[in-house]
């Protein structure tokens, strides 16, 4: 009976190391096509630079306006 659970713990253990070998290559694979995408195409990751800074923008007027709503919600209360 140990001969098959040491056969189990093996096999279980060398699945976990195909999954986890499978999970890294998967992983450097989209890292080096997001790499290419941006060393070759730097109109693209301007594009991206370009949305993430319209997004910091638009998240600062959502800031400020809820901060006068609040405001005028004090003033309306007093």
């Amino acid at each position: 009976m140990s001969e098959d659970t040491t056969r189990l713990i093996i096999l279980a253990v060398i699945a976990l190391f195909v999954i986890w070998l499978i999970y890294r290559i998967k992983n450097r694979i989209k890292l080096m096509i997001r790499d290419e995408i941006y060393h070759n195409l730097p109109s693209v990751r301007d594009a991206i630079n370009n949305f993430e800074g319209r997004i910091n923008y638009l998240n600062t007027l959502v800031e400020v306006l809820e901060k006068k709503i609040k405001e005028l919600e004090n003033k309306a209360k007093i």
